[in-house]
């Protein structure tokens, strides 16, 4: 099994167009790759490695922080780990998590109903008072 970026990206490229995927997506794959294989220098590639590659989330150009690089780069690492464990490529698709737990039932409430029951005050005419609509669980 060949452990460096270049051969490991090769083999993930290869798996993702045999999967069907986008050629956009396989571009931001190679895009990555192409980073990791800056970054690594020559080096093989090692799960130490991966992990220090995808906690660069700043941008060296203006010092702020990416979230579409710690995405990119925590997507890529965790397909390379998966290789280097299981000797094939894990394509598996993976929530972005947080949230939290989810309510079971949605209600739209009004942010002015703090009066009168379920339903807050009585509605005029024209509408909810005041318009204060809010979206909530």
């Amino acid at each position: 099994m060949d452990t460096t970026v270049s051969g490991i990206g090769a083999v993930v490229v290869a798996e993702l167009r045999a999967a069907g995927y986008m050629e956009s997506t396989v571009g931001q794959y190679a895009k990555t790759i192409k980073a990791l294989t800056e970054f690594a220098s020559g080096r093989g590639y090692s799960t130490s490695l991966g992990a220090e590659f995808a906690s660069m989330t700043t941008s060296v150009r203006t010092g702020r922080f990416s979230p579409q690089r710690r995405f990119d780069y925590r997507r890529l690492v965790t397909v390379f780990d998966s290789y280097m464990q299981t000797g094939g490529v894990d394509l598996s698709v993976r929530g972005r998590g947080g949230g939290g737990p989810q309510a079971r039932e949605r209600r739209f409430r009004c942010a002015g109903c703090r009066l009168g029951g379920r339903d807050g005050p009585p509605r005029s005419g024209t509408g909810h008072p005041r318009g204060l609509w809010k979206g909530g669980a």
